[in-house]
């Protein structure tokens, strides 16, 4: 396993409604490889005197930091041991072996705590990690065959059924991603099908045409967040 030396984290929850992600695992980025690593903390600042950190929650499974305790921290190519964690209004305060001040504990200001992607919480059917989705290929079934539409950029959080926006060689477009309409749902092929309803691809292009977006740039091969 290489040594993770990820960006920041780019990755939102799925709600509950859409057949999605159940966990706010946000993807890191090694050395520009995007597979391997999630987060699922965010190191706010210093806690007490002791050396402690607080950390902002990254995911919808919060009683794993009661058991784990080996983590690796952003831009640190060793693990680190998790010497004690509590969940204290919402956040997590961590106590890291060999943090012993409240200056040690500075260097780790606003690092992402990662863990190997093989370590995340298990999902029920038809559940995905956003990191999965994101990359993967939408196609449509035609009479000849799959036709390719696009690759998924993004998913957004809506507060209903969540969005997976794809870039398409006409610009952006928002599918739901709803079971009745992302049909098969492939993260090991990394391929997405889609039965959208009827108009849903043109509203897409109307809407851009109105809002005068311009069509998204094709990201560089490797590397989604």
């Amino acid at each position: 396993m290489g040594s993770p030396r990820p960006l920041r984290p780019r990755d939102q929850s799925m709600s509950a409604e859409s057949p999605a992600v159940s966990e706010r695992a946000r993807l890191s980025v090694t050395g520009g490889n995007s597979e391997g690593w999630v987060a699922i903390a965010q190191i706010a600042r210093p806690w007490g005197r002791r050396g402690e950190v607080v950390a902002e929650i990254l995911t919808d499974f919060p009683s794993m930091f009661e058991s784990r305790r080996r983590v690796f921290l952003e831009g640190v190519a060793d693990p680190v041991i998790v010497e004690s964690a509590r969940l204290h209004q919402g956040r997590v305060v961590l106590k890291f072996s060999g943090t012993d001040s409240i200056s040690r504990a500075e260097q780790w200001r606003g690092r992402a705590v990662l863990i190997p992607s093989a370590e995340r919480s298990p999902l029920p059917l038809h559940r995905y990690y956003h990191s999965d989705l994101c990359g993967c290929k939408v196609a449509r079934e035609t009479a000849g065959g799959l036709e390719a539409l696009g690759v998924v950029e993004a998913v957004e959080k809506t507060g209903g059924v969540d969005v997976l926006r794809v870039r398409t060689s006409a610009g952006e477009a928002l599918v739901p991603l709803a079971q009745d309409i992302c049909t098969r749902i492939d993260t090991v092929e990394k391929i997405i099908v889609i039965d959208p309803p009827e108009g849903l691809l043109q509203a897409n292009s109307q809407r851009q045409r109105s809002s005068g977006t311009r069509p998204a740039v094709a990201a560089r091969d490797g590397t989604k967040s």
